[in-house]
């Protein structure tokens, strides 16, 4: 219990079994308090065992798992309404808090006429090819957004973010400051920008429909029109710090041409799931899939684009800011493909992640789970590698064994493929992969010498040379 304790929301023991029904209940109505996490019931075998009393009061578990927070601070979002009908640049800035709001905060970007970036956890909830995105501010993000902050707009909103260093670009002081205001429905999270101008404490989507209701005029804002896919292509690729490798055809594999290939290759209702390190900074930096969600029931064709409703959880791509432990998506890439069987998951990992956690393949395989799993194989724990070459330091401790994954795979009955070049990785079929009932591992042998984006990282630390 003592070790759950520091890293739980709630942590409780059930002694007998009357205990049961109301301290499961608390523990799922701690678990999606704002900010959600994690909740651990311990419960004894014996008490397991025990039937309950057909007199005993039950809590309404359904009712509670159904319901939708919508606290609000209605004068601080009047207050934001009147900030925003007199601001001449506003910035959006979504954050991983805003899943469910997703298109409400689409509509007050087209309607307030301003420009829209993210957070790198928060990417997977917008289209990167709209016309109003200006990137990724943060871990592995882009110079256009850092460039959009340092432009001094009159407001910078900041939705559902906790502010921490990858999230936050480091602390930095364009975002942070007096032009802030931060909505968020979590006081934890609101704490960490003492300096902002606002701060509106509510559930994201419920703000965001009381400004839409606050805003409407009887003559909308004009719509900016979605740009042609060549155009959208153009545009992603002026944002991105190396746009000539996205079509390398050199071997070994360049990342950037790998995130290409994935983007434009996987079916558009894939959700992926980048690993900590290199593999994160890959994918936010470079992936862009087209923004065509639909879903494919078990055993039939993907259904047409937009059956697919979004809820909270559901982003396209998913990384981890805070605690980034090294291999935490090769397991979670399993729960949620779990979560979501009508969807098919590609996790990015690196070899070291891979061979810390690698074993979980073995759940999705027993499962019948269509989980593509993408090893970045270059024998080194690549941050660490790079930044010890950006830092000037001692090379040392970052070299890892050469490893056959793809053999791995087939030791355990699993489809694998060594893709040692672009010629490789064209002639696989990606919809055949997944549409697979169970995984298949792609080893792929990338240019290591490739620098990821990694220098926020580098300049937090104070070694950036």
């Amino acid at each position: 219990m003592a070790m759950f304790r520091p890293c739980t929301r709630y942590n409780s023991l059930v002694s007998h079994v009357e205990q049961f029904p109301t301290k499961l209940f608390n523990a799922l109505m701690q678990a999606q308090r704002a900010p959600s996490g994690p909740s651990h019931l311990s419960i004894p075998v014996d008490i397991l065992r025990e039937p309950l009393s057909p007199d005993m009061e039950t809590p309404d578990f359904a009712g509670l798992l159904r319901r939708s927070p919508s606290l609000i601070d209605l004068p601080a979002v009047r207050q934001l309404a009147r900030l925003l009908f007199s601001a001449r640049e506003t910035v959006w800035l979504i954050g991983d808090g805003c899943g469910d709001a997703a298109a409400d905060l689409m509509q007050l970007v087209q309607r307030t006429e301003g420009r829209f970036i993210t957070t790198p956890d928060g990417k997977g909830f917008i289209n990167p090819r709209h016309p109003r995105f200006s990137g990724v501010f943060g871990f592995g993000g882009h110079d256009s957004a850092a460039e959009l902050l340092q432009s001094e707009p009159d407001l910078v909103i900041a939705m559902g973010t906790g502010f921490g260093e990858f999230n936050s670009g480091g602390w930095s002081a364009s975002l942070l400051n007096s032009r802030l205001v931060h909505v968020d429905d979590s006081d934890e999270n609101l704490m960490r920008s003492p300096m902002a101008r606002l701060h509106v404490r509510g559930h994201v989507k419920a703000v965001c429909e009381q400004l839409l209701s606050l805003l409407a005029t009887p003559k909308e804002a004009a719509l900016l029109p979605f740009l042609h896919p060549q155009v959208a292509q153009l545009a992603f690729e002026a944002m991105v710090d190396r746009p000539d490798a996205l079509r390398n055809d050199s071997a070994p594999v360049k990342p950037q041409r790998l995130m290409a290939s994935l983007s434009q290759r996987c079916p558009p209702q894939t959700r992926f799931v980048a690993d900590a390190g290199n593999s994160a900074a890959w994918a936010v930096h470079y992936l862009a899939p087209h923004d065509k969600r639909g879903a494919r029931p078990p055993g039939n064709a993907f259904l047409p684009s937009g059956q697919e409703r979004r809820n909270r959880t559901s982003s396209w791509l998913r990384v981890t800011m805070d605690f980034a432990p090294m291999g935490w998506a090769i397991g979670s890439a399993v729960g949620i493909a779990m979560a979501n069987r009508r969807c098919p998951v590609v996790c990015i990992t690196g070899d070291g992640s891979y061979l810390m956690n690698g074993q979980e393949i073995t759940v999705a395989a027993e499962l019948g789970l269509p989980v593509l799993y993408v090893v970045l194989n270059d024998g080194a724990l690549g941050m660490v590698k790079h930044g010890q070459r950006l830092a000037g330091a001692e090379p040392i401790g970052f070299q890892l064994p050469k490893v056959n994954f793809a053999a791995m795979a087939a030791s355990m009955g699993i489809p694998g493929h060594v893709v040692r070049s672009p010629q490789d990785l064209d002639a696989l079929d990606f919809n055949e992969l997944l549409s697979r009932n169970g995984p298949t591992l792609l080893d792929i042998r990338i240019d290591g010498e490739e620098v990821p984006p990694m220098n926020l990282r580098m300049k937090t630390l104070g070694t950036a040379k």
